[in-house]
Order: structure tokens, then C-alpha cells, then sequence
């Protein structure tokens, strides 16, 4: 059996932040502008953490239908 590979919530944050870095180094005319830019990547990772929990409580819904089936 071989080691979990590195996929993960942690692996997908440094992503982010690698892009995030990205975005700032691209465009850096004010002070203003990159607190705008973390801002923004601050937001896209509330969006995408709250998107990822509705889709686990669907997962989870559709787990126990599928569970309520197998008994009856």
C-alpha cells in the first residue's frame, strides 16, 4: 500500500494562494490595490468553502435516501 497523495483542503489553499501571489505581483500600483486583491482571494475561499459544505449535506442527504432504500 503506498502513502495518501497530497490532495487536500491544505493542497488546494496553497493553490489559492500561489494564484492570489500571482494576482498581486501582476498588478502592483497602490497600496490600496493589493488589499483589494486579498480581499478578493479572501472572499473566493469563504465562497468556495461554503459551496464544498452545501455539497457534502447533499452527499449525505443522498446517502441516507440510498440507505432508507436498501432497508425497505
Amino acid at each position: 500500500m503506498g502513502l495518501p497523495t497530497p490532495t487536500g483542503a491544505g493542497h488546494k489553499r496553497e493553490e489559492e494562494d500561489e494564484e492570489c501571489e500571482n494576482k498581486g505581483n501582476e498588478e502592483e500600483e497602490d497600496e490600496e490595490n493589493e488589499e483589494d486583491e486579498g480581499k478578493e482571494c479572501e472572499e473566493i475561499r469563504k465562497t468556495k468553502k461554503t459551496n464544498k459544505k452545501i455539497k457534502m449535506e447533499k452527499a449525505k442527504k443522498k446517502m441516507k435516501m440510498k440507505k432508507r432504500m436498501k432497508t425497505k
